[in-house]
């Protein structure tokens, strides 16, 4: 390696990942250095901001799906993409992206797990852990999030498992955490005075996203009726659970309220209670300061309760890529304050009829 230009490494990781993987081929010593864990990490920092846009098209009620990336050209349009695996039985269930790996479910129970990244076509399937529900269970739901943990240079999967409890109208819950690093899952004994609403989670609107290492969800308190929806994260580091706040609003003034991420801060989307075809979309600038949550934008005109996902931001900022009940997408300008649909040529091969939706994840090109 000494023979090899000291700038070397910061000229390679300026390379996208697809010159790089033949960049690998140039000699011994590049190969080395490309697949360094260094390396791996200059280069992701080189690409934070370019995201790309990984869309999973379904049949409703069929498990057959295909894949494809989205360009935002002049003419957006998609173009296949071919996981270097069986897309049978893989569900579009929005497991999360982060630092270029997606997470996808399977199998009929939807339980098993695997680590996708697009880029290099590397996959891992993570190992099935076992889920035992006390006797006399029902409304059984499972919640996976994929996050990063920075502490541990950590990958590592969240699995919210809950349950009806004895005394009716109540719930109960487990907490499983999948560590990528160690290839073993763990229960974590925590405290948890929330729960998913039902209504949320079973209709398309609940998502959760990792920032700042901790792994978010909309949640309600299990003990207090008639009261707000709350922000939850639970650190990965040290896998304790603790509330973000929330931007000033009236109490109760949003009937539903959901999580998503732009431009790596935490967003939150919510629906008025008063006017459920409008959607209000905040930012938290500085993460976990309150007085840092800016309202992004307000859309008036949408669906009955509708599924509002902000996805990248584009032109520096003044445009918002916007999925719409996973079967739209929108372009929405800051500054007009108007909303454009992305009219996208479907590929016909994939759906010769029925319904359809998306299901879209936001990653980066890396080596990860």
């Amino acid at each position: 390696m000494s023979d090899e230009p000291p700038l070397l490494p910061e000229i390679l990781s300026r390379l996208p990942v697809k010159t790089l993987l033949r960049c690998r081929s140039v000699s011994k010593d590049w190969r080395e250095l490309i697949d360094s864990p260094d390396f791996v990490k200059i280069h992701l920092n080189q690409s934070k901001g370019t995201y790309k846009v990984l869309t999973f098209l379904r049949q409703h009620h069929y498990s057959i799906i295909s894949s494809h990336s989205l360009s935002l050209n002049s003419r957006p349009t998609f173009v296949k993409v071919e996981p270097p695996f069986n897309l049978t039985g893989f569900f579009p269930r929005d497991l999360g992206s982060c630092n270029g790996l997606i997470c996808l479910s399977w199998g009929e129970s939807n339980q098993e797990l695997s680590l996708w990244n697009p880029s290099t076509q590397k996959h891992k399937f993570i190992p099935t852990m076992p889920i035992h529900y006390p006797p006399h269970t029902e409304d059984n739901l499972i919640v996976d999030t994929l996050g990063y943990d920075n502490a541990n240079d950590d990958y590592k999967v969240v699995r919210l498992l809950q349950f009806s409890a004895s005394e009716r109208g109540s719930f109960d819950y487990k907490i499983l955490v999948y560590s990528l690093k160690l290839n073993v899952w763990q229960n974590v004994e925590q405290d948890f005075a929330y729960c998913f609403d039902r209504v949320c989670c079973n209709a398309p609107l609940s998502h959760s996203v990792c920032v700042h290492g901790a792994i978010h969800w909309s949640l309600i308190r299990k003990d207090v009726q008639d009261s707000n929806l709350v922000i939850v994260a639970f650190d990965l580091a040290s896998h304790s659970f603790r509330l973000v706040p929330q931007p000033d609003y009236p109490p109760l003034y949003y009937i539903l309220i959901d999580v998503g991420l732009l431009g790596g801060c935490l967003c939150m989307v919510g629906i008025p209670e008063h006017n459920i075809d409008y959607v209000d979309i905040w930012v938290m600038e500085k993460y976990g300061v309150k007085e840092s949550w800016r309202k992004l934008l307000s859309i008036s005109d949408m669906r009955y309760m509708p599924c509002v996902r902000p996805l990248v931001s584009l032109n520096n900022g003044k445009v918002v890529l916007l999925e719409v009940n996973h079967d739209e997408f929108f372009l929405y300008d800051l500054e007009k304050k108007k909303s454009k649909e992305i009219s996208i040529r479907r590929p016909h091969t994939v759906f010769p009829f029925g319904l359809y939706t998306y299901s879209s994840y936001i990653y980066q090109e890396s080596f990860v």
